[in-house]
């Protein structure tokens, strides 16, 4: 009961235990908007690396699809599987039956045996419709992994005709999964 009294006539102490609470407060709420806009900064990197990783890859194929050499786009999916164990691959027609992958085992597949969820599956049906853009960096999950990805369509041009059929406008889609393994790991390890 002293100690109460005590604590009621000192006006140090009516004035510091608020102030404390206060600046216990704001230090809470900054470090979680800290931690917020940190983790959304380094989400939106991974969809600029992603997107430039899936203009790279259109962009090195290209000639060798569009010449039908397909054993080099086979060994070029090969390499890059090797050399970006994070990253996933996969390119697939407008049937969503996957032809090109750094993962050799998911050949012929189905692209749904990817992405699982019906929302995004639904972008994905557009994209391969009439090119829309689904949008980047969809999370999927795959294994025990959780991937940001970007999808880009194959458009069909004048050159790809001598193997496709000109009346479509779309052969199919492109898409990268990269492992947010790391992002995941440095976010914890900031902490």
């Amino acid at each position: 009961m002293n100690i109460l009294k005590y604590f009621r006539r000192k006006l140090w102490i009516k004035v510091v235990i608020p102030v404390s609470l206060i600046v216990a407060v704001i230090l809470t709420l900054v470090t979680y908007l800290h931690l917020t806009w940190e983790a959304e900064q380094t989400g939106k990197q991974i969809t600029n690396q992603n997107v430039m990783a899936a203009e790279i890859v259109n962009s090195g194929i290209f000639d060798s699809l569009a010449a039908g050499e397909n054993d080099s786009v086979h060994l070029q999916f090969e390499r890059m599987g090797e050399k970006l164990k994070d990253v996933r691959i996969y390119l697939y027609d407008y049937e969503r039956s996957i032809s090109f992958s750094t993962d050799h085992t998911m050949l012929g597949k189905d692209f749904s045996e990817i992405i699982s969820d019906k929302g995004d599956l639904g972008r994905i049906e557009g994209m391969l419709k009439d090119g829309t853009d689904p949008g980047n960096s969809i999370i999927a999950s795959h294994g025990n992994d959780r991937f940001s990805t970007t999808h880009l369509p194959i458009k069909n041009e004048s050159r790809c005709y001598e193997c496709h059929d000109s009346s479509v406008a779309i052969l199919g889609g492109l898409s990268i999964l990269s492992s947010n393994r790391s992002f995941s790991e440095y976010l914890i390890s900031s902490r």
